[in-house]
């Protein structure tokens, strides 16, 4: 212990800590007696307008810090339905397509079964547009029984023209010379009507 005691640092950090366990026993003690309670209640009153600065301030901050975390959280939900959105507008775009062609084919099965002629349903796969010349290509052919000379029909059995060329998987029908609008008029969906049933 006496060697504890030579140290200069030990001796004087062991002193320190007896004051101050001394003064806060002295404080401890006297805390409880009126002088000192009128003391606590003053002290707590000058520093009354300090603390309640202090405490808005505090409160500020915590507001900014918490406006910054709500931003963010409403920027990323923002981005999440903006993906949301795009997917759901894509679909019903999709969704509007396949309406139409349903339509379409719903017509033209409605119209298929009010002939008595056996028919195909084909899709318009291209257009060929000149001043003297209006074809579509069709994309069925002699694989399903298209010969050069068939009718072909569209919705509602119009006369859409007649099948001029024939490949295994496609056909070209020229069409009745009309105006380009009339022409551009005609279904993507049309029926070839080639044989009495």
């Amino acid at each position: 212990m006496n060697s504890l005691l030579a140290n200069g640092t030990t001796r004087r950090r062991g002193v320190a800590y007896v004051l101050l366990l001394a003064t806060t026993l002295i404080l401890m003690a006297f805390s409880s007696t009126p002088a000192v309670g009128e003391l606590q209640r003053g002290v707590g009153f000058a520093f009354r307008p300090i603390q309640g600065a202090l405490n808005d301030v505090a409160k500020g901050v915590t507001s900014v810090f918490g406006a910054l975390t709500e931003m963010d959280q409403l920027r990323a939900a923002n981005s999440a339905l903006l993906q949301e959105n795009q997917r759901l507008t894509a679909e019903n775009q999709r969704l509007s397509e396949i309406k139409r062609e349903n339509d379409q084919l719903t017509a033209l099965l409605q119209l298929r079964s009010g002939l008595s002629w056996t028919t195909v349903a084909g899709q318009v796969i291209a257009r060929e547009q000149s001043e003297f010349r209006r074809v579509v290509t069709l994309d069925q052919g002699s694989d399903r029984g298209i010969n050069v000379g068939n009718v072909v029909i569209a919705a509602g059995g119009a006369l859409a023209g007649r099948v001029t060329e024939v490949g295994p998987t496609f056909s070209r029908v020229q069409l009745p010379v009309v105006s380009v609008s009339s022409t551009r008029a005609f279904s993507s969906v049309l029926s070839y009507a080639y044989s009495p049933r």
